[in-house]
């Protein structure tokens, strides 16, 4: 009895504890966090009416949001905010937020006041201009892009006057693309003496090829006029060729025309399995078959095409059949092989959010073990940029092929315990092996006897049965430098790096007071830079076949520092 009495009384001291830290836990939740402050216009420094301001953060699978509108001084208030990590976004129509906004994160604690937060907008500029044919005629229905990185941020189409006006743009750096809709058809067969005139897609200010465009600069509120442009007249042009391989009772057979991952124009394969695809513009592409077979899609491995004044004829595709490619991850040194599972962490919960690291206990068998990386990420407080080394959450142990011609990711597989991997019905093409949850890089990919650096992989005749090695790495480089404008040191400069081996790999800091900067973990290889101030979005670097004159390239070893030591021209921005 006595003993039932001793039970008793320790499960009611136990319900009491579990009844405190319940009281407790409901006592921090209950004071939430408040967020305030005021929006003002970045050039004249007026306050902005009915802003948008918002808190983000991600939990549960899903975005918590939290905001407020301003009011007629620009002030805004948002309360009952949950502790957490937020990221910032502001919005108001005629306006765009500085490019430093993206990396704005807050973190707020249980019953923080955060109050006089100051923010800004930028108000957005225009481009207006005429479009008129080779004879100085107006144009009528001719559709008018602004380009940044090869990408249209903004479009309109001419009026009966050949006029055209692009408003709600960011400040920036744009090229301005005029096109005709036209159909990939042959050249109009006429009697009565006259041809038809083609108009190739024109850029200002009138040439043909998009590298020898000139940038437009867009200041806040500023509308830039005399934006004009004479359409470019060329030929009409042919391309032309077989595709080999055909399986019989292959189905919609085509071939496509690309720029990256942008589909330009293509045409139906004829029952021979020859085409024609008609009106391409000056430039470089990328041409691919592909046909319906057993219920999925087939493709050929890309090849490059260049047109330029004259048809390009006798072209050869040929058809492959998808292939498993299995294969291992080997090491070549032990920083870049992931951590041994820890048994002694099975009954772990997934970590804490915000950065914490989060344990995962061992794997079981044909799964792969998850690992823990520490990476260094770039945030933007509001008292400046500062560098964080924060602990990822626990990733499972991949192995991607990224399509080196579109740049997206086409294969995703898990790797085992054993570090063993398949790739299922990889069609053929040029692809970068790349991996996640590792902290090293991908040095090499070998293919039976062919090694390709940098996770090169060359699938264009298929794998041939052969078995894939990728070898990691973690001797990374680094880049470091200062910059300077005509005034001395220039604090805050965005410093962008992006790697031109197609493996998607792009960093961007900020320099300090002092003008310095430094980008670390960069896998060895060829890059390319580009230094800009926050209001300018113009780069995406590679993407953009403009940038040279804009950029500088560099190559980084094993364990290497190079220093890129910057000067700013005043008036056109290129590097010195």
């Amino acid at each position: 009895m006595r003993r039932s009495s001793l039970l008793l009384l320790a499960a009611a001291l136990c319900g009491l504890g579990q009844a405190q830290n319940a009281a407790q836990n409901a006592a921090v939740e209950e004071k939430p966090a408040s967020f305030a402050g005021e929006v003002r216009n970045a050039v004249t420094g007026q306050a902005i009416e009915r802003a948008h301001v918002v808190l983000r953060v991600y939990q549960n699978n899903g975005w918590d949001r939290y905001g407020a509108l301003t009011d007629g001084e620009g002030r805004f208030t948002i309360t009952n905010i949950p502790p957490g990590n937020y990221t910032l976004g502001l919005d108001r129509t005629g306006y765009v937020p500085p490019a430093s906004l993206a990396t704005a994160s807050y973190q707020l604690s249980a019953d923080q006041k955060k109050d006089n937060v100051k923010l800004k907008l930028v108000p957005v500029g225009a481009i207006l201009g005429r479009v008129v044919d080779g004879e100085g005629a107006p144009m009528e229905g001719v559709t008018v892009q602004v380009l940044q990185a090869g990408r249209s941020q903004q479009s309109a189409t001419t009026d009966d006057r050949g006029q055209y006006r692009i408003g709600g743009l960011a400040p920036g750096k744009y090229r301005v693309k005029a096109a005709l809709q036209l159909l990939p058809l042959p050249p109009e067969i006429r009697t009565d003496g006259t041809a038809e005139v083609h108009y190739a897609s024109t850029f200002y200010p009138g040439v043909a090829e998009e590298r020898a465009a000139r940038r437009v600069e867009v200041g806040p509120a500023t509308d830039v006029t005399g934006i004009d442009m004479k359409m470019v007249a060329m030929p009409i042009l042919r391309l032309s060729g077989r595709v080999s391989g055909l399986p019989e009772g292959a189905k919609n057979g085509s071939v496509q025309l690309r720029q990256g991952q942008n589909m330009v124009t293509g045409a139906q394969l004829k029952p021979d399995g020859t085409f024609e695809v008609w009106r391409p513009d000056p430039g470089k592409y990328t041409l691919q078959a592909m046909y319906s077979g057993a219920g999925e899609m087939v493709s050929s491995a890309g090849l490059e095409v260049e047109v330029g004044q004259s048809d390009v004829e006798n072209l050869e595709l040929r058809m492959t059949p998808p292939e498993d490619i299995g294969g291992q991850i080997a090491y070549d040194d032990e920083g870049a092989r992931r951590p041994p599972p820890n048994p002694q962490q099975d009954s772990m919960q997934n970590g804490q959010q915000n950065g914490q690291a989060r344990r995962v206990g061992a794997a079981s068998p044909g799964q792969s073990a998850q690992t823990q990386v520490t990476t260094t990420q770039m945030t933007q407080s509001a008292s400046g940029t500062r560098t964080v080394q924060q602990t990822q959450a626990s990733q499972p142990a991949r192995v991607m092929l990224r399509d080196a011609e579109r740049g997206y990711v086409s294969k995703q597989e898990t790797v085992g315990d054993d570090d063993h991997f398949t790739f299922s019905k990889v069609q053929p093409g040029r692809y970068v092996v790349q991996v996640q949850g590792y902290p090293g890089y991908v040095k090499s990919a070998r293919l039976g006897k062919t090694e390709g650096a940098g996770g090169e992989l060359d699938l264009s005749n298929g794998a041939n049965g052969g078995a894939l090695t990728v070898v990691l790495a973690s001797t990374y480089g680094s880049l470091q430098g200062t910059v300077i404008d005509d005034k001395g040191p220039a604090a805050g400069m965005r410093v962008l790096v992006k790697d031109t081996q197609n493996r998607g790999f792009e960093r961007q800091v900020r320099s300090g007071k002092d003008g310095t900067y430094k980008a670390g973990r960069l896998p060895p290889g060829k890059y390319r830079m580009v230094v800009m101030d926050e209001n300018d979005n113009s780069a995406v670097l590679s993407s953009d076949p403009a940038m040279e004159d804009f950029d500088e390239a560099f190559e980084v070893g094993p364990n290497e520092t190079v220093t890129r030591d910057v000067k700013l021209h005043p008036v056109t921005g290129k590097l010195e």
